[in-house]
């Protein structure tokens, strides 16, 4: 799951979409209202895509264009966190404050244990919140203990 990566771009124009039609094959997208497009694909391929497809029109009056995107957390170890009872509450703070987006957080009950973390914001913020809480959450580091023998 954390090879993919999906954002909300809002208001895409007809050359927009044309683009979106173009890479039908190495991406997944949806209309959801309006011009508003979640569009899907490999983490790897969201940085060129989206300055691909953002460098099409300028932007009104100077502002950065809003998008939205969803980090997942579904690893045993990251679920385990938010079982802090500050932790939701910190993680939340750390990242309003220092990337200017708001995060939401969505537990999904069909699902146990998975939770997706929702930012929002300007396309450059999103970006390096995203980037903020993969290389918070690569920091996990689990140690498994073998009762028979008392090693690691």
């Amino acid at each position: 799951m954390r090879q993919f990566r999906s954002e909300t771009f809002p208001q895409l124009q007809s050359d927009q979409i044309d683009i979106l039609q173009a890479h039908k094959d190495t991406i997944a997208y949806s209309r959801k209202q309006g011009n508003d497009y979640l569009v899907a694909m490999k983490t790897s391929d969201m940085n060129t895509f989206r300055q691909r497809l953002l460098n099409q029109t300028t932007q009104p009056n100077g502002n950065s264009m809003k998008t939205a995107t969803v980090f997942p957390i579904n690893k045993p170890e990251q679920v385990q966190m938010f079982a802090i009872e500050s932790f939701e509450d910190r993680l939340k703070q750390h990242i309003e404050t220092n990337f200017h987006v708001t995060l939401s957080c969505e537990r999904i009950t069909r699902a146990k244990g998975n939770i997706k973390l929702k930012i929002n914001g300007s396309q450059d913020d999103v970006e390096n919140a995203f980037q903020e809480l993969e290389n918070l959450f690569l920091l996990l580091n689990t140690k498994k203990f073998d009762d028979k023998n008392g090693k690691s």
